[in-house]
């Protein structure tokens, strides 16, 4: 049986290595963002609805509870909160990028909207590695460059998967998330940093894949 470690190099010395990169990333200072729970939370807190929402469910749910029932432009503050511009990239952010040997072979997926990985690939390599943005995805089983799942600050904040009804489509109904992840799973080594068992995207992954 091939340890982890091992498996892990030898995908990178294959090209076949991709980094998908949550939350726990950006925690740290100088990032200093915070999780999705707590992101959560605190637009709910700051909207003055928590005694009106329902009790229970993951954060996705209850944000897409606050702009269905109260219009409150969930996806615009979560923008503003995670762009917020005194956020700067940690060393995390620089030494996942010292995984690639080149822009030619960097895949970094992350499910986060800051732009750190942005400024941090764009630091070491300028404007040589190719950067998307949800929905506009490419292929999974064949992409170089750095990949916003979830969209990113840089984008159009509407496009920010970030309710309940946001990840349904990213994932369901239209699925553009699903055939990206499908055909990324199905060809590289995968290696998860910054998550937890209980983040809401392991969950639909477990879901859809």
């Amino acid at each position: 049986m091939v340890d982890l470690d091992e498996e892990i190099l030898q995908a990178q010395e294959k090209g076949a290595l991709t980094v998908f990169v949550g939350a726990g990333v950006s925690c740290d200072s100088p990032s200093s963002l915070p999780t999705v729970d707590i992101l959560a939370k605190r637009i709910i807190s700051e909207s003055g609805r928590s005694g009106d929402l329902s009790a229970n469910g993951p954060p996705d749910r209850k944000l897409g509870e606050l702009k269905r029932k109260f219009k409150i432009p969930v996806h615009t503050l979560v923008r503003d909160i995670t762009g917020n511009a005194t956020s700067q990239p940690t060393d995390t952010h620089r030494n996942l990028l010292r995984l690639f040997r080149d822009p030619g072979s960097v895949r970094l997926v992350t499910t986060n909207f800051d732009r750190h990985l942005t400024t941090e690939a764009r630091n070491k390599w300028n404007d040589r590695i190719e950067i998307f943005n949800a929905p506009a995805l490419p292929l999974g089983s064949n992409f170089r460059g750095l990949v916003y799942l979830h969209g990113s600050v840089d984008g159009d904040p509407d496009r920010l998967v970030v309710t309940d009804e946001d990840f349904g489509r990213a994932y369901l109904t239209e699925g553009w998330a699903t055939r990206f992840l499908l055909g990324l799973f199905q060809n590289q080594t995968v290696l998860f940093i910054g998550y937890r068992h209980e983040d809401t995207i392991l969950d639909y992954l477990a879901r859809a894949l």
